[in-house]
């Protein structure tokens, strides 16, 4: 449990954030369903990988009284994501490797996220990695193989077409 005040938002987190007030509602009945993920700062606060949305419910609860205890967080470590990315790539990893499990995504979000996909996959691909492991748990994982186009790994490993992921890419 860590005190809201030690918590920061991350400013990597390009995804945007609906339906608070009926997220608000509900952990204000039920509690938070899903712990946040952060890092460990130096200064000893603690800086969000997932739960942007949830934290956001959080606050909307502490400005009308009605959340005034601590947050369940899991703290983790780059280290836990075991590529050979640096520092900062492996942050945005794990910031869009949860939301692909716990979101609907706006067009918006799914633009955010195939381009941080894309860029990942290149620097895995760069690093000799032929298959990235994706899942929402070891007993639900699923291999992705990095050969091939980069647009075709980002495209499986978002759930959509080939063809979707070309129009993005248009786009940008």
């Amino acid at each position: 449990m860590i005190d809201r005040s030690k918590i920061h938002k991350n400013e990597k987190n390009g995804y945007q954030i609906g339906s608070v007030a009926e997220l608000a509602e509900d952990i204000k009945k039920s509690g938070v369903a899903q712990p946040l993920e952060v890092l460990a700062c130096e200064d000893g606060t603690y800086r969000l990988i997932t739960g942007e949305r949830r934290i956001t419910a959080i606050d909307t609860l502490i400005q009308s009284g009605e959340w005034n205890g601590g947050i369940p967080c899991i703290i983790r470590e780059l280290d836990d994501f075991d590529l050979p990315l640096s520092d900062e790539e492996k942050e945005m990893y794990a910031i869009i490797r949860t939301n692909r499990f716990t979101r609907k995504m706006t067009d918006a979000d799914i633009f955010f996220e195939s381009l941080q996909w894309e860029k990942l996959i290149k620097k895995l691909k760069e690093k000799g990695e032929k298959e990235l492991l994706i899942g929402e748990s070891a007993a639900n994982t699923e291999s992705i193989p990095l050969v091939g186009k980069t647009r075709e790994a980002a495209a499986q490993i978002m759930n959509i077409s080939n063809g979707q992921m070309s129009k993005i890419e248009s786009i940008n």
